[in-house]
């Protein structure tokens, strides 16, 4: 009797487990998710124009792989292209790589906020888009599925809700700003203010302030 058999088959059992789909799909979520918790932790404490910290190392590795996993899923062009999720991505890598290169540059030049925080933005920008990608995994669960594909739907839904609304918004403050302020000279900055007031009278905030006078 060979003593090693239960070892051996067990060790076998343990092997076709480990590569069946639902194992390697809880695998690959736990490590998404590690490596979400280590890039948030990164951005709230390790973030620094000074030096880099180790963690700093472990994004370009992740990033790397997704990069190489759209350029297979980009070429040829398929139906895989046209995905939300090869959309969100994409945002993914090309938020990463604009913010490393601001932080890079931040590096090399002591002293300039600017590029550091202009890279903490897209870094911010970088870790929303992480956080969308979660939402494929709920897809794997028979409660949280139906709800996550019902929740894309009515984001397009409220999308065109807005284009409507966007009319009247135009209308509105194009129709206030002139009679308000007559002879205003144009300025970039403007352009905030015009979409800002419509805005928040739709909560009830009229600035009566400025329409009344003192």
């Amino acid at each position: 009797i060979d003593p090693d058999r239960p070892a051996k088959r067990t060790l076998h059992w343990f092997c076709i487990k480990l590569r069946s789909p639902k194992s390697l799909f809880y695998i690959n979520f736990l490590l998404y998710f590690a490596f979400h918790i280590m890039y948030g932790i990164q951005l709230l404490y390790y973030l620094k124009a000074s030096k880099f910290e180790i963690l700093e190392y472990l994004p370009p590795i992740w990033v790397l792989t997704l990069t190489l996993q759209l350029i297979q899923r980009a070429f040829p062009f398929n139906r895989h292209v046209l995905d939300i999720y090869f959309g969100i991505d994409t945002c993914c890598v090309l938020f990463f790589y604009v913010a490393i290169s601001l932080r890079v540059a931040a590096l090399l030049n002591q002293g300039n906020d600017a590029l550091m925080n202009t890279a903490r933005v897209f870094y911010s920008l970088d870790y929303i888009a992480f956080s969308l990608r979660l939402f494929k995994f709920f897809y794997a669960n028979q409660y949280l599925g139906p709800i996550t594909a019902t929740l894309f739907v009515m984001f397009w839904t409220l999308m065109r809700f807005l284009a409507i609304i966007g009319v009247f918004l135009l209308g509105c403050m194009v129709a206030t700003e002139s009679v308000m302020y007559p002879e205003a000279q144009f300025n970039v900055t403007q352009l905030y203010t015009l979409f800002r007031k419509p805005y928040w009278s739709m909560f009830g905030e009229f600035f009566l302030n400025e329409i009344e006078g003192p």
